[in-house]
């Protein structure tokens, strides 16, 4: 841990001592969502909106991770389904009173994510998270994540967005050509 000199009145008014003083440790603040039975996490310099989950409106040509367009507080955002990308499961939350999109900003895009639930925030001091190095050796499920953290709520494993969006980009490419 880093210190900092900080001076320090002693007994004697005239009398003033340096002392090495911690300094403040980086804080991350996560968004903790539920996809299934899942707790997720996803740092909040991505999330611009929450809002309630409505049914999508399809787009026939969409690859499936893609469930359609929604109007979120009067703009027009992609929905997509991450649940597949990392392999877990969870209900219908567009007819569930519980659902919710997740609107994020990646480097290039900004989109909806659908979510079961979304569970509330969580400030943690960097050091507590395992940050993941994403070699891609335990398979696409951990390449989509960047961490794992304890959080009040519980161990979540935090979500690598840009990685997402890329896979997501990815499948549309994908898609597309054939």
């Amino acid at each position: 841990m880093e210190t900092s000199n900080t001076p320090v009145v002693g007994r004697d008014p005239d009398s003033v001592e340096l002392v090495d003083a911690p300094e403040q440790e980086e804080q991350v603040e996560l968004v903790l969502f539920e996809i299934g039975s899942t707790l997720l996490a996803l740092e909040t310099a991505h999330v611009l909106n929450v809002a309630p989950a409505t049914t999508p409106v399809p787009v026939p040509t969409a690859p499936p991770a893609f469930l359609g367009i929604a109007v979120i507080h009067g703009r027009i955002y992609a929905v997509a389904d991450i649940g597949p990308l990392l392999h877990l499961s969870g209900g219908d939350s567009t007819s569930d009173t519980d659902g919710r999109f997740l609107v994020i900003q990646t480097a290039k895009h900004q989109m909806a994510l659908l979510v079961d639930r979304v569970v509330g925030l969580a400030e943690l001091p960097e050091s507590s998270m395992q940050r993941l190095q994403n070699d891609n050796s335990n398979g696409l499920r951990d390449e989509l994540k960047s961490a794992y953290a304890e959080t009040g709520h519980g161990p979540a494993a935090v979500i690598d967005i840009e990685r997402i969006a890329a896979r997501l980009r990815a499948s549309s490419s994908n898609d597309g050509a054939s």
